[in-house]
Order: C-alpha cells, then structure tokens, then sequence
C-alpha cells in the first residue's frame, strides 16, 4: 500500500480501503447510483440503466471514470468528455423521436 493516501473527492458516497495485499492500491471510491427505470423494458432489457462516477488510486495516481451498466449487467467505463458526448446525442435523438418536447 502506498504510503500516502489521496483524500476521497467530494462525491465519494462509498470508500473501499486499500488492499493490504497490493502494495500500490490506493483504495477506491464510488458516487450514488443514479437510475432511469425502463419503461419499454422487454424479458432481455428488464430493470434500470444506471450511471455511477468511481476512481480507483494506484501508485498516488487516480483513474476516475463513469460507469453506465444497463440490464443483464452490460457496462462499460467513460471518460467525463464521453458521458457529455453521449448526453448529447441521447437529447438529439430524443428531440428527433419527440419533436413537441424539443420546441420548449
């Protein structure tokens, strides 16, 4: 375990300690997980998708990234510059599938 810690950021909801057995981790940290329920859920895509910030210290370095996990556990890790991208284009399609709502 490395010697210094780095302090938890500020939406650090969950703190795993280091692990005594690897010297370099340095712990690990998760925000809340924010859910949207599916509503046009079939048997596959049942349940939520969810959006959760974590970082993971090694060797006084964080590695913080976005995790998006939809139904039957598929995820995957994006950058904040990727989550905004995506957040984009989710509302350009959105308004193009729901056009009234875009003309606010």
């Amino acid at each position: 375990m490395t010697d210094e810690l780095l302090p938890c950021p500020s939406w650090c909801m969950d703190h795993h300690e280091p692990d005594p057995n690897y010297d370099a981790d340095g712990g690990a940290h998760y925000s809340s997980e924010l859910q949207v329920l599916l509503t046009l859920a079939d048997d596959y895509f049942e349940g939520a998708v969810s959006v959760q910030a974590n970082a993971g210290d090694q060797d006084g370095k964080r590695d913080t990234n976005i995790e998006l996990t939809a139904p039957g556990e598929v995820w995957t890790r994006l950058t904040a510059t990727e989550a905004r991208q995506l957040a984009e284009h989710l509302i350009v399609v959105a308004d193009l599938v729901d056009p009234q709502v875009a003309q606010h």
